[in-house]
This record gives C-alpha cells, structure tokens and sequence, in this order.
C-alpha cells in the first residue's frame, strides 16, 4: 500500500481490481458502485432458489466454486450481502432458477 503525501491510499496497480489513477503510477482503491436494491441476504438467496433454509446458502457456497461470492462480508455472525444479478445470472445458467 502507498499513501502519498494528500493522504489518499494508493496500491499497486496490479493487485487493484477497480483503478483509477493517482500520481507516480499507483492507482486508488475505488469499490464498485452497488445498487442497494440489488443486496440480498441469505434469506432472498434461499428463497430465489427455492431451498428450505437459509442456512443451505452456506452449504452452496462450499460445493459450488463457480457460484456468486458475497460483496458484502463483515465477518463471523455478521451479514453477508450478495448481488440480486449475479445469482440470477448463475442460477440460469446453472439451471437452479426455481
């Protein structure tokens, strides 16, 4: 991590998935714009796919690497967030769609 003299946090612009420019040829961290429309927790995520608990998601999660990874997760006991989009996506093309 490089923190230049405006204090602006600046990483490599190799290990940044998201750049944009800052000085020296470093690029800053900037997330991706998310709709808060399209966040889903693990309750929407089951019904979407039509599975008999919430807690199944976790199970999903271990047995399909492909499937959609959370863009919100705050930790242990915490809420985890996905995409409404990305999981219907993979649930189409997966045929899990209910």
């Amino acid at each position: 991590m490089y923190l230049h003299r405006r204090g602006i946090s600046c990483i490599h612009p190799y290990t940044n998935p998201w750049p944009t420019r800052c000085q020296q040829g470093y690029t800053r961290f900037v997330p991706p714009n998310v709709d808060i429309e399209d966040l889903i927790d693990a309750n929407e995520i089951a019904k979407l796919l039509d599975l008999a608990q919430r807690n199944t998601v976790s199970l999903y999660q271990k047995r399909y690497p492909d499937m959609p990874r959370p863009v919100i997760d705050l930790g242990p006991g915490r809420p985890r967030l996905w995409l409404r989009p990305e999981l219907e996506e993979w649930a189409r093309e997966t045929g899990r769609l209910a």
